[in-house]
């Protein structure tokens, strides 16, 4: 991992808390605690420094077709801007935003979700579309492929809702708390993980179809499905990185650094992972478990890792206050601070 360049980025201190890559992957927004958003092309570049909220940024997307930047603020507002920064709209919203995400197939809806265990519908070019009252607290959320769907806790049941706000399904685990969330990209499956080993695979309709072996009483943090919708990938507290195929069956057993494992992506075209951990470590894998890179990404905790949709690049994002984006051989290409 050759360091390419360290950014003084204009913030007056305070943590990062959110950041996207565009879909074309040239631009990078970042925000958090000095309450601006930033953007960034890949080589290091500050493009500009949006002002607007008062208080921490705590989400950002792009829309899937990359002409709007959506940011959210503890200050319960959110902001429309074009992809030149230009305020195009601006929500009041009734919680602190947390978090916002758009589907991948509709570039007028998004998900937003707040400090009170709120999940909410919205179109921003009209009034919100409604709001979803979840039992616990936000830990992850996933939105189905057809932007339909939405499921989101961190609780033992959790429930997925429709844009009707029904509840459609009930994912019930025992007493064992599920924290991370994945629908297959065709639709037709959801992966839960979570405590005491738990990785789950259930139908639309909250079905349980397999409990996938291998965890024993390990925390399970996050799970991610293959590309193809034929594999998905659980890593656990000790590092460790599972890999099944969606019929059940345990095809990889990958020991990772030892270290608290927080994320795991795959690359767009299924032949790679990269990891993250409570050290900041970042581990990047062949898909049949060959160590590639192992990088000293952070200082702390990497709670954020993305992937360019081009497949190019994936970006980091830690408590250390930067975030960082790098190709899949390692190399370093940009530190946003």
């Amino acid at each position: 991992g050759q360091l390419l360049s360290t950014l003084p980025a204009a913030s007056s201190g305070g943590s990062l808390w959110s950041g996207a890559v565009n879909p074309d992957g040239d631009t990078i927004a970042i925000g958090g605690d000095d309450r601006m958003v930033q953007l960034w092309q890949p080589d290091g570049t500050l493009a500009t420094t949006l002002a607007g909220h008062t208080k921490r940024v705590g989400g950002i997307d792009f829309s899937p077709d990359g002409k709007v930047i959506a940011s959210a603020g503890l200050d319960r507002t959110i902001w429309m801007r074009g992809v030149d920064g230009s305020p195009w709209r601006t929500l009041q919203t009734a919680g602190d935003m947390r978090g916002i995400i758009f589907p991948d197939s509709d570039a007028q809806t998004m998900v937003t979700i707040d400090s009170s265990s709120t999940a909410h519908l919205r179109q921003w070019e009209s009034p919100m579309l409604q709001t979803i009252f979840l039992d616990d607290d936000v830990w992850d959320i996933a939105i189905s492929p057809d932007g339909e769907r939405l499921i989101s806790g961190d609780s033992p049941i959790v429930h997925v809702w429709d844009r009707d706000r029904r509840i459609v399904a009930t994912l019930d685990a025992g007493q064992n708390t599920l924290f991370g969330f994945d629908y297959s990209p065709n639709g037709q499956l959801i992966a839960a993980a979570g405590a005491n080993g738990t990785v789950q695979l259930w139908n639309p309709t909250g079905k349980l179809l397999q409990d996938l072996p291998g965890l024993d009483e390990l925390q399970a943090w996050n799970v991610s499905f293959s590309p193809d919708s034929q594999r998905l990938a659980a890593i656990a507290e000790d590092g460790s990185i599972l890999m099944w195929t969606t019929d059940g069956k345990l095809i990889q057993t990958i020991q990772g650094n030892k270290d608290l494992g927080l994320r795991i992506e795959f690359s767009p075209d299924g032949q790679r992972l990269a990891a993250s951990s409570g050290s900041g470590a970042l581990q990047i894998f062949q898909a049949d478990g060959t160590l590639l890179h192992e990088i000293k990404g952070h200082d702390a905790a990497v709670f954020g890792l993305s992937v360019s949709p081009d497949g190019q690049f994936f970006a980091s994002a830690s408590s250390d206050s930067t975030a960082k984006l790098w190709r899949w051989d390692g190399t370093l290409i940009s530190t946003f601070e």
